[in-house]
């Protein structure tokens, strides 16, 4: 749930950053076509206000020491009848404008040739650095699939010597512990918590990268503040005469040096966090690893004996339970075969008994066929009958007398209670055997029930370590997934921080462009694009000053006229003391040479030559200086490409 939060954060937030990307570019658009119809009608200006020096004092017909030297009177007739005059050189604004847009640019294309060229390198070197490192993967992989393969043949060669017994061990583990090493449960928990240590890993990257920005941050501020200060002192020392262009000219060498220093730091820090990356994944990849395998080995060598102690318990426990059944059976062997026997001589008995009542009651009482007889015999002599019936009385006694003698009774009642006793002993042996039967039913059932169940419990186990299998395989996949997901938003971030730099850094090159509006002054510049907005208004505010006072200048243009008139330094200078009545001191004579800003600003200034003027340094001049401060940083800070550790 977490997880799915921050990618929804993450998808609002990279939407919003795009949201404010178009409504840049859309501004930027806007700013660059009025910015292009404002220098349309600067240049319109420019080529009218040439013409016109031109037609009053043309340029052609001069030396080049005489349009350096020489200087010329600007009487502008306003439209109130007042003339004001001003002394103003041959060589006009505009054209060190021009000149000095030319440097620029020529500027600009080496910036870009070079920047070129650097990232040409950096390409090749990554290049280099990702076949380096696919390369070790590829070794990594075979060097893992050697070791399953290894593995593999051990965990069937231990299989293989479980055998038979497997069943009986799987039984044994599923009721004193799991199948497996682990449950399920013990499995998510674990995988829960090596997510929380990466995410602590990242939360402490990122703490990093933030501290490591803000440093950075503070040292472009005081490197900012340094060079403020030394452009200071260097603005003091210099003279008042040529401090315009020489600060302009010392600006644009600096601004070059701090880019190229800039360049050469990010490739540095680039290499420097590549090279930092490379030594710390090669780390952390062979610990891990051997203490990967460490722990495996560790864990088959306690499985193995845990296994080995398991088949001893289970091998004791199989002689026992066959030696307890061998005797279990025995003894109802040998119960069986007691009872048997005593059925045998049970039943012998009561078929003597039996067969002896059946002569004593044939004896006591004699068949009705012999009565009829006997009854018939009585028509021929009664004195036959009556020695008969002595006979068989006598005889049944006689047989009475030898019952009492088998069954060594002296009493008649004592005979009947014995046969008594053995018609209660014949109902309890049958009562005996009937219940026998009945318990030998039902164990038959309970062995029947217990070896399906004993079936089920099989079939169950194997089904369960199937399904915790499934499980662990969809979670790394889904965590597989996740880490694919966080890595592009990664990516998609990177790429937004980049490109709203990038922004950020041609607004800052506008807002410098406007540098005719002082107020509201420029923000210093910070590597982080969240102030954006801020230079968007700065730059929105100049914009709109810059159009009114353009504005402003042609309503004014239409009401002036421009008058050349050439003279000398000294009469210049008498004449417009003379025409402003105004007293002038020698401080106030020296001032700065006219400005392009200036001009539009329509206020005139004094300013005389010096023969004491430093030569300004020309663009080759630039250009050689600035190729040979890359080459001997290059030679000093070389980079070497990190070779793969196998």
């Amino acid at each position: 749930g977490q997880r799915k939060s921050n990618f929804e954060e993450n998808e609002a937030e990279k939407q919003q950053n795009n949201d404010l990307i178009d409504t840049l570019k859309k501004e930027i658009k806007l700013r660059l076509t009025e910015l292009a119809q404002a220098r349309a009608v600067i240049g319109e200006e420019e080529v009218q206000i040439k013409k016109y020096l031109n037609e009053v004092c043309p340029m052609g017909d001069k030396s080049a020491d005489k349009r350096k030297g020489g200087s010329y009177h600007l009487i502008i007739k306003n439209s109130d009848n007042t003339i004001t005059m001003a002394m103003c050189y041959q060589k006009h604004p505009f054209e060190i404008e021009t000149e000095d847009r030319l440097t620029t640019i020529n500027t600009k294309i080496f910036e870009i040739k070079k920047k070129i060229q650097l990232s040409e390198g950096q390409r090749k070197s990554n290049f280099e650095e990702n076949e380096a490192e696919k390369q070790q993967n590829n070794d990594l992989i075979d060097t893992l699939k050697k070791e399953i393969k290894l593995r593999l043949t051990e965990l069937a060669q231990a299989r293989a010597v479980i055998g038979e017994e497997e069943v009986q061990i799987k039984k044994y583990l599923n009721e004193v512990c799991p199948m497996g090493d682990k449950s399920a449960d013990k499995i998510i928990h674990n995988l829960d918590l090596k997510v929380t240590e990466q995410r602590k890993i990242l939360d402490l990257l990122k703490y990093e990268k933030r501290s490591k920005k803000k440093k950075l941050a503070e040292l472009e501020k005081e490197y900012e503040y340094l060079l403020i200060e030394n452009n200071k002192g260097i603005l003091v020392k210099s003279k008042n005469n040529s401090r315009a262009r020489k600060n302009v000219s010392h600006l644009e060498n600096e601004i070059h040096k701090v880019l190229i220093q800039w360049t050469e730091a990010e490739l540095v820090k680039k290499k420097y966090i590549s090279i930092r990356q490379a030594l710390l994944d090669d780390s952390v990849k062979f610990e891990s690893s051997l203490t990967k395998i460490e722990d495996l080995l560790k864990k088959q060598k306690e499985e193995i004996m845990k296994l080995e102690r398991i088949r001893e318990e289970a091998a004791e426990m199989r002689v026992r339970a066959t030696a307890a059944t061998a005797a279990e059976a025995a003894r109802a062997h040998d119960a069986e075969h007691s009872r048997a026997s005593e059925r045998a001589y049970f039943a012998r008995r009561f078929a003597e008994r039996k067969r002896e009542l059946e002569k004593l009651e044939k004896r006591v009482f004699p068949p009705q066929a012999r009565v009829v007889v006997r009854q018939e015999s009585t028509r021929s002599t009664e004195g036959e009958a009556v020695p008969e019936e002595v006979s068989a009385s006598q005889q049944m006694e006689d047989i009475f007398q030898r019952l009492m003698k088998l069954t060594g009774v002296t009493d008649a009642e004592e005979v009947f209670d014995r046969f008594k006793a053995q018609r209660d002993t014949s109902q309890r042996l049958s009562y005996l055997q009937q219940t026998t039967e009945e318990e030998k039913l039902e164990l038959e059932t309970t062995q029947a029930t217990m070896m399906a169940e004993l079936e089920a419990f099989k079939f169950a186990s194997v089904k369960d370590k199937d399904e915790a299998q499934d499980q662990i395989t969809a979670l790394k996949e889904e965590i597989a997934e996740e880490n694919a997901i966080y890595e592009e938003l990664e990516k998609s971030m990177d790429e937004l921080e980049t490109l709203l730099l990038e922004i950020k850094r041609l607004l800052y090159e506008l807002c410098k462009l406007l540098d005719i509006i002082p107020e509201p002054s420029m923000p210093e510049w910070t590597a982080e694009a969240r102030d954006v907005q801020e230079i968007m208004t700065v730059l929105t505010t100049r914009y709109e000053k810059a159009r009114t006072r353009a504005e402003e200048i042609k309503e004014k243009q239409k009401d002036t006229t421009i008058i050349m008139v050439p003279s000398t330094p000294a009469s210049a200078a008498a004449s417009v003391a003379g025409m402003s009545g105004s007293q002038s001191t020698p401080k106030e004579s020296e001032k700065n040479i006219p400005t392009y800003k200036e001009l539009l600003q329509k206020e005139p200034i004094k300013a005389q030559t010096s023969e004491d003027e430093e030569d300004i340094p020309s663009r080759c001049y630039l250009k050689r200086q600035a190729q040979l401060i890359v080459d001997t940083k290059c030679r000093r800070k070389g980079f070497r490409v990190p070779y793969p550790r196998k």
